[in-house]
């Protein structure tokens, strides 16, 4: 099992298969009509535990899914999503539940992520696209050293981090 822990927060990859009915049940509950209203269309209209688990099969088959919760607690808070190209280049994507917001967790779990990626020294790059009107996700990638690169996209920006690690060892 992949996983790392913060000092608040164990992400834990999650694998195919289908889900016990707790894990549905949270998927339904975090992806609220304001958590989702700036992610893309299949993120929307999860209503059922059949929904929850489409949505589920969909993210384990298309990326790297990785629950968030609160060390020692059983709760999901939100999900990470790394999605592994052939280029060496990596999509993330992330979504903690409105109760959640404004704790720091978000910046928590990607400086987290960002480690655990150069841990497995295979991506070269990340890059996250934010809906333009998402200032807060903006601010967030800026203060962890994402730089904003060109985007064809008007309704989306997309950010890049270059991986020291990956940099350092490749050349050797």
């Amino acid at each position: 099992m992949f996983t790392y822990q913060t000092s608040r927060l164990s992400v834990i990859e999650m694998f195919g298969g289908s889900q016990e009915t707790e894990t549905l049940v949270s998927i339904m509950q975090l992806l609220t009509p304001q958590v989702v209203a700036n992610l893309p269309p299949h993120f929307a209209n999860i209503d059922s535990l059949s929904d929850a688990q489409g949505w589920y099969e969909k993210m384990v088959t298309e990326s790297r899914l990785f629950s968030i919760k609160l060390v020692g607690e059983n709760t999901v808070i939100g999900f990470v999503f790394v999605f592994e190209g052939n280029d060496a280049n990596a999509h993330i994507g992330y979504l903690l539940g409105e109760l959640y917001w404004g704790k720091g967790y978000a910046t928590e779990v990607l400086k987290g992520l960002i480690g655990f990626i150069e841990h497995e020294n295979k991506i070269q790059r990340l890059i996250a696209g934010v809906d333009r009107n998402n200032l807060l996700s903006s601010r967030l990638l800026h203060k962890l050293g994402f730089v904003e690169s060109a985007s064809e996209n008007s309704e989306t920006l997309f950010y890049e981090y270059s991986l020291s690690q990956y940099k350092s060892s490749s050349m050797t």
